[in-house]
């Protein structure tokens, strides 16, 4: 079962199953282990997303937007 799960975040968590007798013997316990083990990485996992800038400095939709107006392409 181990061998399918090939995510490299999960190698710690397969790793350390292989190696406890206690986990060895059991599914559950195995499948628990693997669940906590994705939930840190879910909660852990930071955006690799390159987002340079949040300001707008105004631009054309902003502009028309704060004087009531519409853009006429749209």
């Amino acid at each position: 079962m181990l061998q399918s799960i090939r995510d490299p975040h999960l190698d710690a968590a397969k790793n350390s199953i292989m190696l406890s007798d206690a986990h060895k013997e059991n599914l559950e316990a195995s499948m628990s282990h693997l669940a906590q083990a994705l939930d840190m990485i879910k909660t852990t996992t930071v955006s690799t997303r390159n987002i340079s800038t949040t300001q707008t400095h105004g631009g054309r939709g902003q502009e028309l937007l704060s004087k009531g107006l519409e853009d006429p392409e749209h």
